[in-house]
């Protein structure tokens, strides 16, 4: 019974020490899950960030991905952008099967993160900014 108390201090560490860890975001174009996987990757990379909270990693397949989209573009959805928060990392260049960073590759699965949001490649009614930080560390 003693050696249970003992082992319980270490225990409760290694649940806390995986809880700061952080999360692992995945998404892909034309997902429709929830990010929890590969398999399971979400689409909306805006939203990603938008509820990522510090310690999370975005791990993005390759593609292009736009804050939000229009056709008839007004003032308001040129003002959409990816905000990229303290303490969240995002990561490109995955092929959609990695289980370690280490083997993302960003040349052979480039990531785009695009402010063509009405999609006619043009530089008319593009996103006014396409990436945002404010009061981010380099950790």
């Amino acid at each position: 019974m003693n050696k249970i108390y003992q082992a319980a201090p270490f225990l409760f560490f290694l649940l806390f020490a995986s809880q700061l860890r952080g999360q692992i975001v995945y998404v892909a174009p034309n997902g429709t899950g929830n990010g929890s996987s590969w398999a399971n990757a979400t689409g909306n990379l805006r939203a990603a960030l938008d509820n990522a909270i510090a310690g999370t990693q975005i791990w993005v397949k390759e593609g292009t991905y736009l804050p939000t989209t229009c056709s008839i573009c007004v003032f308001n959805d040129r003002n959409q952008y990816f905000q990229i928060k303290n303490g969240v990392k995002l990561y490109g260049g995955f092929g959609g099967f990695e289980t370690d960073i280490a083997q993302r590759n960003i040349t052979a699965h480039p990531t785009y993160l695009s402010g063509d949001i009405n999609q006619d490649g043009s530089l008319v009614n593009n996103s006014f900014t396409v990436v945002y930080t404010k009061n981010v560390s380099s950790l």
